[in-house]
């Protein structure tokens, strides 16, 4: 979240932020987790090293501030010799940003190895583990995501909300310390640990198919992470809340999800069959998603005029907040049930553990860099934010199928595989335009006369029922033609001039209303 903040600064269009981002933290959680797989298996201690790597990021991470105005100085130095070239001044921003978050990302990444190697210190079923390790983590960054977007951005400012997550995590990797200091701890002796309650055993070619599934799932996550972002602004009308309540539904889902997944591992029910039916759940979740947030101001409103819920940031806005988070939350829970589950199975006979776990998040990882890239930067100016959402659905679902054909010819799998793609199909006729609901119930009664989306936002001209035609920003006014504001923007452009006595030249900044 704080990155963000400081990252829209240097980019202007958010989208691009939130995009440079995703990716950037995802691959600095990829590079940690290769390299740490590479030798949490071999040491005696990863506790110990799990609590040295949370105080590495809490100092670098309390660096960040410091990082941007270096960042901002490099690109002010190598910008000209772009000469105007906006793709190459992007890429350079983003290069630049990757720097930026490189090492608080790449220690983030080595904690997961490092911490499911100290969870096989107490025996049991290690896709379990997995699976509640990763939960509880979600659990607390839904946590951090609330806070900082509702709390501490507004409430402490950038800087202090800098020291207060450094100090946390400086208060884990200590607390991480001294537990492995303490008479429970053991040196962990090499060698496979099968895992109790183990998933199915699958054969290399079915191993391979889940490291592609999970690629693409990291993709598609990612792809709709933005997308989501994208259209929230239209809702919620703030960049910080958009954000905030795409991560915390994200991660809610995630934990929530995870948590289950364990209880089907130790049920001995995550299957290939069960990965399947998740994977083309999550497809038509993913469609579904807008349909329900498209109906979310039919609902608000008439809850608002049942209950009288009118009236600033008020009861009102937490309903309709509440019913954003709850339209994204089914494909998010369906992510997290969907990781566990191909984990266990990738996991299936215990053999070096952390280093498997490492490769499997990395290329999911890896996958979530290329989705979050592609859809700030290609998707959605190329193609929209609707059919950039319709893209990783179809990633979702087409990932269920080729599960289920990997799987063995049955009546049972031969009528899973009709009935998803059925309900993917439906799902897609009944697909809305959310940019067109929002407007409609927002706007009830105005004529449309144009409108366009662009990377940052989507512009509409309306004309009101007393004939005025208003310009609308993501669905916030902007400017009009009545008389009235047409004598502020003149008013605007004249003062200038009255005030300056002797004016040569004038620069005009404006978002094109055209009055000025």
């Amino acid at each position: 979240m704080l990155w963000l903040r400081l990252l829209a600064l240097v980019f202007g269009v958010t989208v691009w932020a939130a995009s440079t981002v995703l990716a950037s933290f995802m691959g600095g959680l990829a590079l940690g987790s290769f390299l740490a797989a590479r030798f949490a298996d071999r040491v005696r201690e990863p506790l110990r090293w799990y609590g040295i790597v949370e105080i590495g990021i809490g100092a670098s991470a309390l660096a960040s501030p410091v990082a941007l105005d270096a960042i901002e100085r490099s690109y002010v130095a190598v910008a000209p010799a772009a000469g105007g070239d906006l793709a190459a001044l992007t890429a350079l921003r983003v290069i630049l940003a990757c720097v930026m978050l490189l090492v608080p990302t790449t220690l983030m990444g080595a904690t997961l190895p490092l911490v499911t190697r100290a969870a096989l210190l107490r025996g049991g079923g290690l896709g379990e583990r997995v699976s509640l390790l990763y939960a509880t983590n979600t659990a607390g960054a839904i946590a951090g995501a609330l806070l900082a977007g509702f709390v501490l951005v507004g409430g402490v400012g950038i800087g202090t909300s800098f020291l207060i997550a450094a100090a946390l995590n400086g208060a884990v990797g200590i607390a991480a310390i001294a537990t492995a200091r303490g008479p429970r701890s053991a040196a962990v002796t090499r060698g496979p640990h099968p895992p109790r309650g183990s998933a199915e055993a699958v054969g290399p070619a079915v191993r391979a198919l889940l490291l592609a599934v999970f690629t693409v799932s990291g993709f598609a996550s990612f792809t709709l992470e933005v997308v989501w972002f994208r259209v929230l602004v239209f809702y919620v009308h703030a960049t910080t809340y958009a954000f905030t309540l795409m991560l915390a539904a994200v991660l809610g889902g995630i934990a929530a999800g995870s948590y289950v997944a364990a209880a089907l591992i130790r049920a001995r029910r995550a299957t290939l069959g069960t990965l399947a039916l998740v994977e083309l759940g999550l497809g038509v979740a993913t469609l579904a998603s807008l349909w329900l947030l498209a109906r979310s101001h039919d609902v608000v409103g008439r809850v608002g005029a049942e209950r009288g819920l009118t009236g600033g940031f008020g009861a009102a806005d937490l309903a309709f907040l509440a019913l954003s988070f709850g339209s994204l939350l089914p494909a998010a829970l369906l992510f997290g049930l969907a990781f566990p589950i191909g984990l266990s199975l990738w996991l299936a006979d215990g053999a070096r553990a952390a280093e498997r776990v490492g490769t499997f998040y990395g290329l999911n990882v890896l996958g979530a860099i290329a989705g979050s890239l592609a859809a700030g930067f290609v998707l959605i100016p190329a193609l929209g934010s609707l059919a950039a959402l319709v893209v990783a659905a179809v990633l979702s679902a087409a990932s269920g199928l080729a599960v289920l054909a990997a799987m063995r010819r049955t009546r049972r799998v031969l009528v899973t595989a009709l009935a998803g793609a059925l309900a993917f199909v439906v799902g897609l006729a009944a697909l809305p335009d959310p940019f067109a609901s929002a407007l409609e119930r927002r706007y009830a009664g105005d004529e449309l006369l144009w409108r366009e989306e662009g990377v940052q936002s989507t512009v509409t001209v309306h004309r009101r029922a007393d004939g005025a035609r208003v310009l609308y920003l993501d669905g916030i006014h902007q400017a009009d033609d009545t008389a009235g504001l047409v004598a502020l923007q003149r008013t605007i452009g004249h003062l200038p001039m009255i005030l300056h006595g002797e004016p040569h030249r004038a620069l005009v900044v404006g978002l094109g209303g055209g009055g000025t």
